[in-house]
């Protein structure tokens, strides 16, 4: 199962700035290249370095002039990133995690981070906005 979501593609302003820098949100990720292509580039290999899976591959795609997408073959390992990510950039606890869940164990949201569950795609997004409501995303399966 296919899982995407979004990022933004902010362009140079030269003089001060000639660099094209990209923005996942979701993940937390700044990076940028001197050309649009390099700056695609290393939003692809932030992603798949932060993985460490040998097989996880994402590919971005441009969608407009402002934005593009990261699609992965691989949902439960691009999920598990997804959720450890925003925990972790959040500064969010098992604990804390257990508390906006409502959930008496710390284990519920620790066996999505850890792949030894695989949420659904509606029970991932309300894991999103339990770690951070303020975040817009744009999650889609295929």
């Amino acid at each position: 199962m296919k899982l995407e979501l979004e990022g933004l593609l902010h362009h140079p302003e030269p003089p001060k700035n000639k660099y094209w820098s990209v923005e996942i949100p979701v993940l937390e990720i700044y990076t940028q290249g001197k050309t649009q292509s390099d700056a695609y580039r290393m939003a692809k290999d932030a992603i798949e370095s932060l993985v460490e899976e040998k097989n996880f591959c994402v590919e971005v795609t441009p969608i407009s002039d402002q934005k593009f997408k990261i699609t992965s073959d691989s949902y439960e390992l691009f999920s598990r990133l997804i959720l450890s990510r925003l925990r972790s950039e959040n500064k969010l606890t098992l604990l804390a995690m257990a508390r906006k869940l409502k959930t008496p164990s710390i284990n519920t949201f620790a066996r999505y981070e850890q792949g030894r569950a695989v949420p659904k795609v509606d029970t991932l997004e309300k894991l999103i906005q339990a770690i951070n409501p303020n975040l817009e995303i744009t999650l889609k399966v295929g």
